[in-house]
């Protein structure tokens, strides 16, 4: 779990790097989070899936 957060912490600094204006840092971290809690929601869902679970 620490690491997840930890690489996902770090995966949000280059917007704030990058020389964007503050509309497009905001949009990328946006985003950027919601793929960070989207994507173990659809891998467990895929796992339960296949696996035969609920």
């Amino acid at each position: 779990m620490w690491t997840a957060v930890s690489l996902t912490v770090i995966s949000l600094v280059p917007p704030f790097l990058s020389g964007a204006d503050p509309a497009a840092k905001a949009a990328l971290v946006g985003l950027h989070l919601v793929a960070a809690v989207m994507i173990p929601v659809l891998t467990r869902s895929i796992r339960s899936a296949v696996h035969g679970g609920g």
